[in-house]
């Protein structure tokens, strides 16, 4: 969660294990509404999700059409919110 100082990982045990590690060495304690709004947002109400990210693909599809346009070299994804560009030549 950007800007809320929270973040979480999934993956093999091994790996886990070993960032473990290292965050415990470099990481402070996460203020107890950032804990609280974490939880709210992992388990709360989704429904929005579906509609947000429609409109978010919309203005990418947008902006990747106009990039295009100016025959900018650019890299698009299929159902993430970016794309990565080459400007050199501008």
């Amino acid at each position: 969660m950007t800007g809320w100082r929270v973040g979480y990982a999934a993956g093999p045990t091994n790996i886990i294990n070993a960032m473990n590690k290292v965050q415990s060495q470099n990481v402070s304690s996460t203020a107890s509404i950032s804990m609280a709004a974490s939880v709210e947002a992992l388990t709360g109400d989704q429904s929005f999700i579906t509609s947000h990210n429609e409109s978010f693909l919309r203005r990418r599809d947008l902006v990747v059409k106009h990039l295009k346009k100016l025959r900018v070299y650019l890299v698009e994804y299929q159902r993430v919110l970016l794309c990565f560009c080459i400007l050199k030549e501008f």
